[in-house]
């Protein structure tokens, strides 16, 4: 999976690009993507995504700072992915 904040016609939102293991591109339609990005103070932002195209895309604004743990759970054909990335 490919995770990136597109800013370029509008307000930042997160896009996601979804790949199997060999690198070939995935429906986005195949996988639920949920985002929690854990701010200072304590302070959270959980980000749904919906198929737009070949990829999935964010509801809603990345606010600033883009500095941010962002905490990542991908489920698809019945597995449970997840991840976390400090972004600085």
């Amino acid at each position: 999976m490919e995770l990136c904040i597109e800013e370029e016609d509008g307000p930042p939102q997160f896009v996601a690009f979804l790949f199997d293991g060999r690198g070939n591109p995935l429906d986005p339609s195949s996988a639920t993507l949920r985002v929690v990005l854990d701010r200072f103070a304590g302070r959270q932002d959980v980000i749904a995504f919906h198929p737009e195209a070949s990829h999935l895309r964010g509801a809603g604004e990345v606010r600033e700072p883009h500095s941010f743990t962002v905490r990542i759970a991908l489920e698809r054909d019945g597995g449970l992915q997840e991840w976390t990335h400090r972004q600085e």
